[in-house]
């Protein structure tokens, strides 16, 4: 339903004014109700449209670089005032020395090739010295220091570098605020609505959590099926997918894994993520759980070329057994050659956003209080119909 419909509240308001004070409403007080109200309607329209309609996305980058900020401190100088007693009845303001020691403690950060910034820990950057075989770079920060009262420790910093290898690289995720008009027009693609908890018993996957301050798993499902070690190997080997190719070609891949469940367990997760986001590839593979034998393969994405989930799902399936090597160079190959996302608000935007049931009933609520407040002032202000001359009037006059 189009929350236009609530535009009867202001035309029947009009038809009682026009039937009931006719001397009282001119013809353009008439309109007032009716214009206000699609101004309001307008308004809420563009509103809930715009909610319905934002989304965040998951964008992957590499870190390139990490620093140590040593500790440091200056002398702050200031004067303050305050208010104090001068005997009955009188206070007066006085100025004061509040000058303090300014205390920075030391800190460490990461930024991945986008610039993007991660505060992180002393160990995890040491980690990352220990991964990269890093050599530490100071940094002059050219700290202007005030000594003058007492306190003051200048403080500088010291770099390190991603080597560039793939083996020793640690992929970033951040989230990236965007339109995506077909989440918001689920009927036009029938998505069913699918719940979280729902979702939970028919086994499918939400989007993981990220941890170790920027790292995103975007294989799901191994642990139940790799050693700890393989586990480590496999999962750093698909982020730095993420992070490589989300900066070369836009694009966040997801690989779900399915033990002993139907085909049609995709069209249900397709569904609980509505099509997923804009630049997201959903390569979701069954399984047995026991053999590793491959059952399905099937994929989802938004991007242009459709090859792309026909190519994954037909080179996944030349192996008999799941083999994620096997599983990371088809995915590679047809994303170099064929992946290009869309976007999801110019490309759909012929797209009807569904407006929900809520929504109309608030519209309703406003237009009533709308035609209610306009119909009031146009009954009851200083512009009157004389009926024997046929002139308006107005009672200032």
């Amino acid at each position: 339903m189009s929350p236009w419909i609530a535009l009867v509240v202001p035309i029947f308001g009009a038809l009682i004014m026009l039937i009931f004070f006719s001397r009282k409403a001119l013809w353009w007080e008439l309109l007032v109700p009716i214009g206000a109200t699609a101004l309001i309607i307008l308004i809420f329209k563009f509103a809930v449209t715009t909610g319905l309609t934002s989304a965040t996305e998951y964008r992957g980058s590499i870190i390139v670089k990490a620093r140590y900020t040593e500790y440091y401190e200056t002398y702050v100088s200031r004067t303050c005032t305050r208010t104090v007693s001068c005997g009955k009845n009188c206070t007066t303001t006085e100025t004061y020395d509040c000058s303090y020691c300014d205390e920075n403690s030391a800190h460490w950060d990461a930024w991945d090739a986008y610039g993007n910034k991660y505060r992180i820990s002393q160990e995890k950057y040491n980690r990352l010295m220990q991964q990269w075989g890093a050599q530490q770079q100071f940094v002059n920060l050219h700290r202007d220091i005030d000594y003058s009262g007492g306190c003051g420790k200048d403080g500088n910093a010291y770099d390190i570098s991603w080597n560039g290898d793939p083996n020793t690289a640690d992929a970033a995720v951040f989230t990236h605020e965007y339109k995506n008009r077909p989440q918001a027009a689920k009927s036009a693609f029938h998505y069913e609505p699918i719940s979280d908890k729902h979702a939970q018993q028919l086994g499918l996957w939400k989007y993981p959590e990220q941890f170790d301050y920027y790292r995103q798993t975007c294989i799901l499902g191994l642990d139940s099926i790799t050693s700890s070690n393989e586990l480590n190997r496999i999962k750093r080997k698909f982020e730095y997918f993420d992070g490589y190719y989300g900066q070369h070609k836009h694009i966040k891949l997801f690989v779900l894994l399915f033990y002993n469940k139907p085909l049609s367990i995709v069209h249900k997760q397709e569904a609980y993520w509505t099509g997923g986001n804009d630049n997201e590839l959903v390569v979701c593979i069954g399984m047995d759980k026991k053999t590793g034998e491959l059952q399905w393969t099937q994929a989802f994405s938004w991007c242009f070329d459709k090859r792309v989930a026909i190519d994954c799902r037909e080179d996944i399936m030349n192996d008999k057994v799941f083999n994620s090597d096997s599983v990371y160079n088809a995915i590679e190959r047809t994303v170099v050659q064929n992946f290009k996302p869309r976007n999801l608000d110019s490309d759909f935007s012929y797209l009807e956003v569904d407006i929900p049931e809520w929504a109309i009933i608030v519209t309703f609520i406003l237009a009533i209080l709308t035609t209610a407040c306009t119909s009031y002032w146009a009954v009851t202000n200083e512009f009157d119909y004389d009926h024997l001359s046929g002139n308006y009037r107005s009672s200032r006059w």
